[in-house]
């Protein structure tokens, strides 16, 4: 008959086994995303980065590379900008709004994603664009809008 042993981990080995995991936690494209509560404009010069554009701000892109940006209750523009997301969605906006204009969204996962929070919708237009996914190009949820105008 199999016998069934029962270990219990002491205090250290669950802090040791907690250090060892915690950079792994923290590098998930939400952990290291920069938020943006306060309107801000990025460029070419700016570092590559995810955002996490919140509280009503407007996030302005001017020709700027990107990771994942994600928008709730507020304003993304993307101006000959490049978004590129790897295991997440490119751009997700929740009752939120955005415009991009000659650039790119592309993500392994979804490129653009929109998403009502409660009864506000989220919108976007996207022209001279492209927007493409691994899964899908873009997602959108009741109740949202997406207008294409000269993209793919």
């Amino acid at each position: 008959m199999p016998r069934s042993i029962q270990y219990t981990y002491t205090p250290l080995a669950r802090a040791l086994k907690m250090i060892a995991i915690a950079p792994f936690m923290v590098m998930s494209s939400q952990g290291l995303a920069t938020p943006i509560t306060s309107d801000r404009t990025i460029d070419s010069s700016s570092p590559v980065d995810s955002y996490e554009v919140s509280a009503g701000a407007i996030l302005t892109a001017n020709g700027a590379n990107t990771y994942a940006i994600t928008a709730l209750d507020s304003k993304v523009y993307l101006n000959g900008s490049f978004v590129t997301a790897t295991g997440t969605f490119g751009v997700t906006l929740t009752a939120s709004e955005a415009t991009i204009v000659g650039g790119s969204v592309s993500s392994t996962e979804t490129g653009l994603r929109l998403v009502s929070g409660g009864s506000t919708a989220a919108s976007a237009t996207v022209s001279g664009s492209t927007i493409k996914g691994g899964v899908l190009g873009a997602l959108i949820g009741e109740g949202n809008s997406l207008t294409l105008l000269n993209g793919t």
